[in-house]
Parts: C-alpha cells; structure tokens; sequence
C-alpha cells in the first residue's frame, strides 16, 4: 500500500535535501552515502528516487517537499525532465501538461498543430482545447499556418503553451 501525502512528505524531509534541481541523501543505508545524489535518470529523462520503499520520480519529490502537497500532474515548464529546479515545477491538469509536450517525432512540419493537406493543396493548422479539435484554417503558406497556431496557443493554451515559455521567465 503506498504511503500517505503526509507520510511521503516526513520521509522526504527526514531523508532528502533538495539543491540546484537536485536532492541529495540526508541519511545513508545499503551503499548510498549521506551527501550522494539520490536516484537515477530513466531513457525518458526523468530522475527516479527509491524512498521509503517505494520510487516516485524526483521532480514530483522537489514539488511536495517546497509546496507540502501533491497535484496529480507536475510540469517542467521548460519541457525539460532533467531540470528539477523548483523554479521550472508547477502544478497543473493532465490537458495542461499534455499542452506542453515535446513535438512528436512523427511530425513532418516542425510545428505541433501544422500540416500539409494534400487533398486541399494547403496547409492546415488546428490545436486542442478543453478536449475539442478546433480547425484554425487552410493556409497557402506554412508561416500563415504557424502564425495562426501560435496565437491559438497563446489564447487557449497561456503558460502551457510552447510559446507562452519566455512569459514565465524559462
């Protein structure tokens, strides 16, 4: 049975120091050593923390030990896993954070929401908002399409939007 909020969070402060986006050992036990980096970086880049007998990923770690609760969902808001910094955690929904995701690699136009239409000879740009697809319009040219994506983001998606970055800061 996983641990409580309140107990996740005790044995965080009892057994971690948060530093610069890192935690590091308070406590030493089966070869970790007080003062070492606690956890490891998985193939997706994120930090995984075995505390307490139980793994729970590093950032959501940083995130209840500075706000002493747990939102379902933590965003980088840099999109970047390894940077743990405090100032780049923020709580969010699981729409916010997918708004914030990476471009996926499949796509061919280097703009999430932007693609080519062959059947119409235009480009094509749309975005996801409170789970509607929302058509932005058929464009001549990919710029006019990306212009209309990247207003669209920053009117449905704000902070969350891949644009919205240099408004917190990041």
């Amino acid at each position: 049975m996983a641990m409580s909020t309140e107990e996740l969070l005790a044995c965080c402060l009892k057994h971690l120091r948060y530093r610069k986006g890192k935690l590091y050992r308070r406590t030493a036990k089966g070869g970790r050593k007080i003062g070492n980096i606690a956890g490891h970086i998985l193939p997706s880049g994120y930090c995984q923390v075995n505390i307490c007998g139980e793994r729970h990923s590093a950032h959501r770690l940083i995130y209840l030990m500075h706000h002493k609760y747990l939102p379902d969902y933590v965003d980088h808001a840099n999109r970047n896993p390894r940077d743990n910094r405090i100032v780049n955690l923020r709580a969010c929904t699981k729409s916010q954070n997918c708004q914030n995701q990476k471009i996926n690699r499949q796509n061919k136009s280097g703009n999430k929401g932007v693609f080519w239409w062959h059947k119409r000879n235009r480009w094509i740009a749309y975005i996801d908002a409170n789970n509607v697809r929302i058509n932005l319009g058929y464009f001549l040219t990919k710029e006019g399409a990306v212009a209309a994506r990247h207003a669209a983001e920053t009117q449905y998606h704000g902070e969350f939007s891949p644009s919205g970055l240099s408004e917190i800061g990041l």
